[in-house]
């Protein structure tokens, strides 16, 4: 016969163990909802993401000469423009990035997924009427299971 202690241990190593089981199936549905991520989606995402947050007045521009000066930023007219003119401006990372990898609850709990990197060029209307695009910055955002950026708190 079990005594009180018997019972009261046999529940706890069922619940640990159950506990356990349902860890493991949620983090290996939040494994699939990342790894099942079109990175064509996730392109148009930091796109749209960059487009919509990163709006500037002017443009500092160094000449030739190593002086600054300021021209009016032109935007681009979508998505869909950006990307026909840079394709390959984003690039997908999932599990780490720069050393850094997402944090447990922000894969299991927030539903992220890996890092975006993009090659942000920043077009501007030079004093001619002429298109003007500046050397290529980075951004690095993280993206989740939604398609969903977010900042990534090293990118400065």
């Amino acid at each position: 016969m079990l005594n009180q202690k018997k019972i009261i241990w046999l529940g706890a190593l069922c619940l640990a163990v159950g506990s356990v089981a349902s860890i493991v199936a949620i983090t290996r549905e939040a494994e699939a909802n990342c790894i099942a991520l079109d990175e064509r989606k996730i392109r148009s995402s930091a796109v749209e993401y960059y487009l919509s947050n990163y709006k500037v007045g002017n443009v500092s521009v160094q000449d030739e000469d190593g002086k600054y000066k300021d021209y009016p930023y032109l935007s681009y007219q979508n998505v869909s423009d950006y990307l026909s003119q840079y394709p390959d401006c984003c690039h997908y990372n999932p599990g780490k990035y720069d050393g850094r990898s997402l944090l447990f609850i922000e894969r299991v709990v927030e539903g992220k997924c890996g890092f975006v990197s993009m090659a942000v060029h920043t077009r501007y209307k030079k004093e001619d009427g002429s298109i003007g695009v500046t050397t290529p910055s980075s951004r690095v955002w993280i993206v989740d299971k939604n398609y969903q950026i977010y900042e990534y708190f090293r990118d400065r």
